[in-house]
């Protein structure tokens, strides 16, 4: 009874995990064809070598290029981009001695004041009020 229980709580989410598994070898081997039909073409030996790694990548070393292409499809996704600045920006955020949450309204402006950009937003922001006191 016991077991029964339990496959029917989680028999589900094995099912879910097997599909994202399958789609993601899916996805795998829509890159492999891509490369090989660029790199050597679409004819015999093209065909061949598709068959051969998608054979060496999706089932005989799965569990070497399967945790690779999570991580290649987090890159090219951009999700490591914006872990890797959430990662390196964190400190400059923080209170504290130099963050910029620390900072008093002058030395924000300050520190803004050094960006190229501060002065053409602030052309910007000024025009704009212009336009709407005009009204």
């Amino acid at each position: 009874m016991g077991s029964l229980l339990i496959n029917l709580l989680f028999g589900g989410v094995l099912e879910k995990f097997n599909l994202v598994i399958l789609g993601l070898k899916l996805v795998i081997l829509i890159f492999i064809v891509g490369w090989v039909r660029v790199h050597i073409g679409g004819g015999r030996w093209g065909t061949f070598i598709m068959l051969l790694i998608g054979y060496l990548a999706l089932f005989k070393y799965w569990f070497l290029t399967g945790p690779i292409a999570i991580i290649y499809l987090l890159a090219i996704s951009g999700i490591t981009g914006l872990a890797m600045d959430v990662v390196f920006t964190r400190q400059y955020y923080t209170s504290g001695k130099g963050g910029l949450a620390g900072m008093e309204g002058g030395e924000r402006d300050a520190e803004y004041a050094n960006n190229p950009a501060f002065g053409a937003q602030n052309q910007i922001k000024a025009n704009a009020i212009k336009r709407i006191l005009k009204r």
